[in-house]
């Protein structure tokens, strides 16, 4: 490996690992070796840094493996990936790989941090987390590094994100809780159910009134604007979100009905 082979690898390693300077320090004092790039990556994935050899692991694996990461996203939907496997059961391991990817990918960018994707071993390649800033200067260099430096002449290093579109679908929520004694009661109720939705729906404003309604009883009325939500929570938030809902209602108002409305306009 030439001085200028060993400079590029520490360069890499030294964005990827800034915390483990022993790791480029070690590449530029590295002998002549045909497996350099491999190592670099076995390097980097022993410092936790990255998930190598994603091609040779199951979707699970993966995910677990991503998560771990000290750079993953730490906001993910509770129960995404149990999810994901229930609505991908019985399609081929590489296209759940695919659409494992693209779905992590999309909800890292949500919490500001980019999934990248270096390939550069043939029929293998590696995953790694970094803010969104980082991963496009990485980006901009990483493969001009690589390929300049004739380690992998079909270097690449991408951003990886979903690529069907109805992977995102917006959504307008609407609800209504009627059985309500007086006025007090529902701003009573409001106040619980204001703490669900704070729970369940972080971000999210959805709006809160009382009135009466036919028959003399108070009601709770709310909605919200078109929110962009996973398709892959659509369905579970629906049950979910239900039954916090009943269970914090069912205490203060015992013959309250509860009605929900998820209008699910078109995906995107």
């Amino acid at each position: 490996m030439t001085a200028y082979g060993r400079d590029t690898l520490a360069k890499i390693a030294s964005y990827l690992a800034p915390d483990h300077p022993e790791i480029p320090n070690a590449l530029r004092q590295h002998d002549e070796d045909s497996h350099a790039l491999e190592e670099l990556l076995v390097r980097l994935e022993e410092a936790e840094a990255i998930v190598g050899r994603v091609a040779r692991e199951a979707p699970a694996t993966v995910a677990g493996l991503l998560q771990s990461l000290p750079a993953a996203p730490k906001r993910q939907p509770p129960g995404w990936f149990e999810y994901f496997q229930a609505r991908t059961e019985g399609l081929p391991s590489d296209s759940v790989m695919e659409l494992l990817i693209g779905l992590v990918g999309e909800l890292s960018l949500e919490n500001g941090t980019a999934l990248i994707e270096i390939d550069t071993l043939g029929d293998d390649y590696a995953l790694t987390f970094l803010p969104i800033a980082s991963a496009r200067r990485f980006i901009d260099i990483a493969p001009r590094y690589l390929q300049q430096s004739r380690l992998d002449k079909d270097a690449s290093v991408r951003f990886m994100t979903a690529k069907e579109p109805s992977l995102r679908t917006e959504v307008r929520y609407g609800y209504m809780i009627t059985g309500l004694d007086d006025a007090d009661h529902a701003l009573d109720v409001l106040q619980e159910v204001d703490n669900v939705y704070a729970r369940m729906l972080p971000g999210w404003w959805i709006s809160g009134t009382t009135d009466t309604v036919a028959g003399g009883d108070w009601a709770i009325f709310g909605d919200t604007e078109g929110v962009l939500l996973p398709v892959i929570d659509f369905e579970r938030w629906q049950h979910l979100l239900t039954d916090e809902l009943r269970n914090a209602v069912a205490p203060l108002a015992p013959r309250a009905q509860i009605s929900t409305d998820w209008n699910q306009d078109g995906s995107r």
